[in-house]
């Protein structure tokens, strides 16, 4: 009960109403804590109670393991668009990690604020650190229109069905031995947002490829097959090496530092 409302006022005011919760809930503390955010956020009144048990009891019995799910979808699917998208970026890319001031200047501090408002991440601000829960990353990982790739598996399927690059916002892949054609980056150069990539970079001397929509790039050596005059949106670049002749036309990224 005091995960989900702090107030002992508030607590006798709807008491019956939110022992009904906590027993559908099963006292789970991640539920409740997720359930606690949104009542804080709606107001703690009888009805919104009832909106979070029709959620969660909608066809039938819960299992325990459909409960989160559940719940995710349920306040998930109220998020704005723009925030829905800040947090795909983050359980794909950053879910733990521990430059939450980098983050934020990836995806926003409103979004950040929004995204801890309903408990679906932490932020420890003396540590900079960020925190998704493993079950709440997991869900948004596994969501079908997450338009991310971040494993083998993803990579290679995609690679046989080039239609499946198009509209993809993220790709994050540990050092492999893949290869990052300019085939792929055309596809995918009117969406991609977040690209990190450790494997070998493959794109020729032909003309570089304009990636508008990047914020973040993380590769191991330059980035001359990117137009970088076109970055406007870029905030985190992360290379080995920064060749000086650079500089100057990344300033063209409003937003970069």
């Amino acid at each position: 009960m005091e995960i989900m409302c702090e107030n002992p006022e508030i607590r006798d005011l709807i008491k019956d109403d939110l022992d009904r919760v906590v027993k559908v809930c099963g006292g789970i503390p991640l539920v409740l804590k997720i359930v606690g955010a949104h009542l804080r956020k709606q107001e703690y009144k009888s009805d919104h109670c009832t909106q979070i048990l029709e959620a969660l009891q909608k066809g039938g019995r819960i299992k325990e393991d459909d409960l989160s799910n559940r719940l995710f979808h349920f306040v998930y699917d109220k998020l704005e668009v723009s925030t829905q998208e800040a947090f795909l970026d983050i359980c794909c890319s950053f879910h733990n990690s521990r430059a939450a001031s980098t983050v934020e200047f990836i995806v926003g501090a409103d979004q950040l604020t929004v995204l801890q408002e309903v408990a679906f991440l932490d932020i420890d601000k003396e540590n900079d650190s960020l925190f998704v829960h493993d079950i709440i990353g997991s869900i948004g990982r596994t969501l079908p229109n997450s338009r991310r790739i971040f494993d083998i598996n993803s990579w290679c399927e995609a690679e046989k069905d080039e239609t499946k690059l198009k509209g993809i916002n993220g790709v994050l892949l540990p050092r492999n031995d893949c290869t990052l054609e300019k085939r792929h980056l055309n596809l995918m150069k009117n969406s991609l947002r977040i690209l990190k990539w450790e494997g070998r970079i493959d794109v020729g001397e032909t003309e570089a490829v304009t990636l508008p929509e990047l914020r973040y790039i993380y590769a191991p050596g330059d980035i001359s097959w990117v137009n970088v005059e076109a970055l406007h949106k870029l905030a985190v670049l992360k290379l080995e090496k920064l060749p000086t002749k650079l500089t100057g036309p990344l300033k063209a990224s409003p937003k970069f530092q």
